[in-house]
């Protein structure tokens, strides 16, 4: 498990946590440009105020979001291609 994945939530073994962090979004040409975080919550860490799952939402590293939160997911990966797609 990776040390990011602990901090958002939950992860386990079978998780790639190459899913898990910051990544660059990829225009039609496929350039890069931008970037988002894919990360997990737990219900139980919100008092129940948002569902369980993976999410994503347009981040830099070190800023605040700069875009709504998209999920939940049921898997990194599925957060991952949903940003990527967007």
């Amino acid at each position: 498990m990776s040390e990011y994945a602990t901090v958002v939530g939950w992860t386990d073994d079978a998780t790639p946590a190459s899913y898990v962090g910051f990544h660059a979004f990829i225009d039609e040409e496929g350039e890069e440009y931008g970037s988002f975080e894919v990360f997990c919550i737990r219900s139980s860490d919100h008092e129940g105020k948002i569902t369980d799952g993976w999410y994503w939402w347009p981040c830099f590293p070190g800023c605040l979001p700069d875009g709504d939160i998209e999920g939940p997911f049921e898997t990194p990966q599925a957060a991952f291609i949903d940003a990527r797609e967007s």
